[in-house]
């Protein structure tokens, strides 16, 4: 499929999707006061988004924009949205409640891991599991080739040749 960068404009109240050369640009989701930041499962096919000023929480849908359903609702100025495929959580932070979140994608199992943060706006997940390529042809002369974590999920961009088959590079 087409690789696209999403995201959340506050003052149009609508999420965006748009091709790595800028065609095809679509509004996946119209009309959501408040929308503040949007992160995706692709794995699951499902992006969730995080709405301030209006019905403040965390909110997901599928990929196309359909599906709208609230998954953490009340909390303070929710922000950074990251999931975890694998493991099924979404984590968080409030950027006026001062906390480090985490749930079930689902929305349950609430629970704070920090707590008396200053203002925090953003969050990104590490998975530790990533691998280099296999394939021993690769060199330095090689084209971007990709790396995946262990299950196949996580992508991430990988330039030149590993020192040995499934080496670090």
């Amino acid at each position: 499929g087409a690789t696209s960068l999403y995201w959340a404009d506050i003052q149009t109240s609508r999420i965006e999707r748009i091709n790595l050369d800028g065609s095809g640009q679509a509004s996946i989701i119209t009309s959501v006061p408040g929308v503040h930041d949007v992160s995706l499962d692709a794995a699951n096919s499902r992006l969730y988004f995080t709405r301030h000023s209006v019905n403040p929480g965390i909110y997901r849908a599928n990929m196309d924009g359909s599906g709208v359903t609230p998954v953490v609702l009340g909390e303070s100025g929710p922000s950074g949205t990251v999931i975890d495929p694998i493991g099924g959580q979404l984590f968080w932070v409030e950027q006026t409640g001062g906390r480090l979140r985490r749930s079930t994608t689902a929305g349950a199992s609430v629970v704070t891991l920090r707590s008396g943060l200053a203002s925090p706006v953003g969050l990104a997940f590490l998975a530790d599991d990533i691998t280099a390529p296999s394939d021993p042809t690769l060199d330095s002369t090689s084209p971007l080739a990709g790396a995946w974590s262990n299950d196949n999920t996580v992508q991430v961009g990988w330039y030149g040749a590993a020192d040995d088959v499934g080496g670090s590079g």
